[in-house]
């Protein structure tokens, strides 16, 4: 056999022996959607590193930030769909993004498989301490007797927590003034602050404010009162049904995604969120371990994406388009937050 028959048969050979390696077989590079210190990025790391002791290969952070997560998404589309490239990216980058932007250029639930839920957490309506309200039914009751005096922080437009207080503006039947903030941060600061009367956010960024005793918490958008903050009332329990909403962080790969990939994927993402030191981590940051994977993983990850479709287009939300990453060109950055289209009932 001369020369150029073994290198004929080695190119032949190539994706046989590819497809037969053992995975993983070198590092992970996982992307990013959001900034490093951001709650994603702390998830990441903390679940990346126990996954990767569990998978004995490195899962390497890369953080890809900017266009309300698009240009995080869009890089993770374009990898190669051999396990090597993976994404980690919160709800409304993955559900709600699809909806508010008119054009993307990448369809979330068309490029990527659902891993694993890494953590999940209620969102808790606060309002600031000096507020003559001590329930949701009387914020409620103020809200109806004097229409429009109450200023509602609207956290990082196109944000989940924005998105779930559009849902509690239309089942409360109440009208308050919108105030957008750019970051979910500064919209709870703004509360702490006295400069609006509440918010909608995660315990985790409500948590300094209520350690200094500057908000105060009237309801938690979930089926149950948290073990977190068991004295918190649901939504319903004040008079407002149908307000469940978990934020959570995922794990995703490329679609095509070999299937075995994705099962040794979830298996050790399943170890690592069982491990205690990843639980007390993640429980810190009152974004409990979740570990629901699979086809339960993509359903809830698919109805939430139809009910952010329907929340948008009623409430009318609108981002302006950014245009669309290509190599070597970052995606324009999404509008000021003081340029939200904002609606009442």
């Amino acid at each position: 056999m001369n020369r150029r028959q073994l290198c004929s048969l080695a190119a032949a050979l190539l994706p046989w022996a590819a497809a037969a390696e053992t995975w993983p077989a070198r590092p992970v590079r996982v992307i990013v959607s959001s900034a490093p210190g951001s709650a994603p990025d702390t998830v990441a790391r903390i679940v990346g590193q126990a996954m990767a002791e569990e998978l004995g290969q490195p899962l390497v952070i890369d953080n890809r930030v900017g266009a309300n997560g698009l240009i995080g998404v869009d890089a993770a589309a374009r990898v190669p769909a051999d396990g090597y490239g993976l994404l980690i990216a919160p709800q409304g980058t993955m559900s709600a993004n699809p909806h508010l932007y008119a054009r993307l250029p990448q369809d979330p639930l068309a490029a990527f498989v659902g891993v694993t839920r890494l953590a999940s957490g209620a969102f808790f309506l606060a309002v600031r301490s000096q507020l003559d309200v001590a329930s949701l039914p009387e914020l409620i009751a103020q809200a109806r007797a004097k229409p429009g005096r109450l200023n509602g922080a609207i956290p990082a437009p196109g944000s989940v927590p924005h998105l779930t207080t559009e849902l509690f503006r239309r089942a409360s039947k109440i009208e308050f003034n919108a105030v957008p903030y750019k970051t979910t941060t500064a919209a709870a600061a703004a509360v702490a602050a006295g400069e609006v009367d509440f918010v909608i956010e995660t315990l985790a960024t409500l948590k300094p404010h209520l350690q200094a005793g500057r908000v105060r918490l009237l309801a938690i958008a979930a089926t149950a009162r948290s073990d977190i903050a068991p004295e918190v009332p649901t939504f319903a329990e004040g008079g407002v049904p149908q307000m469940e909403v978990a934020g959570w962080i995922g794990l995703f790969a490329p679609a095509g995604t070999r299937a075995e990939v994705i099962a040794i994927l979830q298996r050790c993402a399943g170890r690592a969120l069982r491990r205690p030191q990843v639980q007390q981590a993640l429980a810190g940051m009152a974004l409990p371990a979740d570990g629901t994977a699979g086809d339960a993983f993509t359903a809830q990850w698919k109805a939430d994406s139809e009910r952010w479709a329907r929340v948008i287009r009623e409430a009318r939300i609108r981002l302006d388009p950014p245009d669309a990453p290509t190599p070597g060109r970052p995606a324009a950055p999404p509008p000021s937050a003081g340029s939200l289209p904002t609606s009442t009932p």
